[in-house]
């Protein structure tokens, strides 16, 4: 009595997403945020590729030899490959009024600069470990 019966395991048939993840983080305040994201589901090989990718660089994103670098484009360029990388992993969002696109994801990076790292921290823990959560 009151014992789940666990599911089937079926080996090459995988989810379309992970069951939606609480990401938490802190904001500029120091108040505790939370957004309710669906993630994209990745098999651990398919996010270490998706990693990869993520963090590819060329060399004409590096300055040349003597430029000083501009701080400003650096973050600017890195924060919107980010960006893209994370739209890509992102399915769903429950920002109220808020749609998940580019600009929007810029903006909340921008104000709230612990948001994109704590999406990646549970993106990577739910394909690497199976964590839903942080």
């Amino acid at each position: 009595e009151g014992i789940k019966m666990a599911i089937q395991i079926v080996l090459g048939k995988t989810p379309k997403t992970f069951k939606k993840v609480p990401v938490k983080f802190l904001t500029p305040e120091g108040d505790e945020a939370v957004v309710a994201v669906v993630f994209k589901y990745r098999t651990r090989a398919a996010y270490a590729q998706f990693l990869n990718e993520m963090f590819a660089t060329t060399d004409a994103d590096k300055p040349a030899d003597g430029e000083k670098v501009d701080f400003e484009v650096l973050f600017a360029k890195g924060g919107e490959k980010t960006v893209e990388k994370m739209l890509d992993a992102i399915v769903s969002w429950d920002l109220p009024d808020v749609e998940l696109n580019k600009e929007n994801m810029l903006q909340l990076q921008n104000e709230y600069q612990a948001s994109i790292p704590a999406f990646g921290d549970a993106y990577r823990a739910a394909c690497v470990e199976g964590k839903l959560g942080n």
